[in-house]
C-alpha cells in the first residue's frame, strides 16, 4: 500500500510506523512540520529509508496516488491542549479538510482519523460502550471542552460524508517505548515519579485505565482497512 501519515512526528504515528515497516511491503509519505528533526528520528530508529518519503505539509496534494491516509494531527497532551485553547478548532479542521479535499479527487482512498475518548465528555463512572451518549454541558462550556468538541465536530462531518471510507479511531489511552515522558498523561506522570523517586499525588478514587500499544493498534487498523468500504467510528 501507499500510505500517507499526516502529523507523522506524533507519538502514536512513530509507534505505528515501526509496526508497518516490519511488514516491508508498504511505501510511506510522511508529512510533518519539522522535517529535519523527524528525519533524525527516522535515521536513529534504523527504518528502511528507501520506502519512506519525508515531506512538509505544503507537498500534500491530489497528485499523490494513495491507498490510505492516516491523520494524527492534534494535541494529545492534555497540558498542551489547555494551553492552545480554542485554536484546536482551527488546527483540527485545517488538516482534516486537507484529507477530505483529497478524497474528492480519490474517492476510493481510505481515510483514518485519530479521534479521542474525550468525545464522550464526562461519563466515566463506568466504561464507555455502544450505547453511551456524549455529555457536553452546552450552556456552560469551558476551555477544557474545546478539544472534545473539535473531535465531535470532525466525527460528525465524517458520518455526513458517507460516500467516503472514513474511520474515526477513538483512542482513550496509549503507551509505547516512544512516549514522551515529559508529557502530562497519567502514565507519564507515574513514570516520571518512579524515575525521579517522587511521590505521585492523586485523589482518593480508584484509578482504572485501559491502554493500547502500537502492536494492537496496528492490528486494529489492518482489520479495519481490509473492509472494502467502512464509514464508522471505532
Amino acid at each position: 500500500m501507499k500510505i500517507a501519515f499526516l502529523g507523522a512526528s506524533s507519538q502514536i504515528a512513530k509507534g505505528l510506523l515501526k509496526e508497518f515497516c516490519l511488514e516491508n511491503i508498504h511505501n510511506f509519505y510522511l508529512f510533518t512540520r519539522d522535517t529535519d528533526s523527524f528525519n533524525d528520528w527516522i535515521e536513529s530508529s534504523k527504518l528502511d529509508l528507501k520506502n519512506i518519503k519525508l515531506k512538509s505539509f505544503n507537498n500534500f496534494n491530489s497528485s499523490l496516488e494513495l491507498d490510505l491516509i492516516i491523520n494524527f494531527v492534534g494535541i494529545g497532551d492534555p497540558a498542551k491542549a489547555l494551553k492552545i485553547g480554542s485554536k484546536i478548532f482551527d488546527i483540527t479542521y485545517e488538516y482534516d479538510q486537507l484529507a477530505l479535499d483529497y478524497l474528492t479527487f480519490h474517492p476510493n482512498t481510505k481515510y483514518i482519523f485519530f479521534s479521542s475518548g474525550v468525545v464522550y465528555g464526562d461519563i466515566f463512572k463506568k466504561p464507555a460502550n455502544i450505547n453511551s451518549s456524549s455529555i457536553i454541558h452546552i450552556n456552560d462550556l469551558k476551555h477544557t471542552d474545546w478539544y472534545s468538541v473539535s473531535k465531535i465536530y470532525s466525527e460528525s462531518r465524517h458520518r455526513a460524508l458517507n460516500k467516503f471510507s472514513i474511520i474515526d479511531i477513538r483512542v482513550f489511552n496509549y503507551v509505547s517505548s516512544d512516549i514522551d515522558i515529559s508529557s502530562r498523561f497519567l502514565i507519564t506522570d507515574a513514570l516520571r515519579s518512579i524515575k525521579e523517586n517522587q511521590i505521585m499525588k492523586t485523589d482518593d478514587h480508584n484509578i482504572i485505565r485501559d491502554y493500547i500499544g502500537p502492536e494492537d493498534l496496528h492490528q486494529l487498523i489492518m482489520k479495519l482497512i481490509h473492509n472494502d468500504f467502512l464509514n464508522a467510528s471505532v
